[in-house]
């Protein structure tokens, strides 16, 4: 959460949404951040592959191409 806290000025309006919603449900499948942020679904998908890959958030799926994987924020 402290590297949310130091980038929190950085995100753009959609990070912060996906961020918010996250924080709010603790985790979110694709569609709903979609329908939550009214933004395309291959941006959404970018903006979680980004947070995946800066360690903030993880994918909850065993499948590679699951549409129901949830995100959540990391544990550690």
């Amino acid at each position: 959460m402290l590297q949310i806290e130091k980038e929190w000025t950085n995100y753009n309006d959609t990070q912060k949404a996906i961020l918010l919603y996250l924080f709010t449900n603790g985790t979110a499948i694709l569609s709903e951040l979609v329908d939550h942020t009214k933004i395309n679904l291959n941006s959404i998908r970018a903006y979680l592959n980004a947070f995946i890959q800066q360690g903030i958030i993880e994918r909850q799926s065993v499948k590679q191409r699951d549409p129901n994987a949830k995100y959540a924020f990391r544990k550690d």
